[in-house]
């Protein structure tokens, strides 16, 4: 049975966080983590978008950083 390739978009304990790239069973995927909005197909548009979506809170907790020192 092959296996799925989905993309997280919450953290998920025991499998990965947010962004992370990852092989599930079908099952596991098409049942648990795409109904409940934790991860999506691993395309390359929406590969780009969890991509600009890790920039930007990369650059918002930077600014933070910046504000609270």
């Amino acid at each position: 049975m092959p296996l799925m390739e989905l993309l997280l978009k919450e953290d998920v304990d025991s499998l990965g966080v947010r962004g992370d790239l990852v092989k599930v069973k079908p099952g596991y995927g098409r049942n648990y983590l795409l109904p409940r909005g934790l991860a999506v197909q691993a395309t390359a548009g929406n590969l780009k978008q969890i991509e600009l979506q890790r920039r930007a809170l990369l650059k918002k907790e930077a600014a933070d950083r910046d504000h609270a020192t």
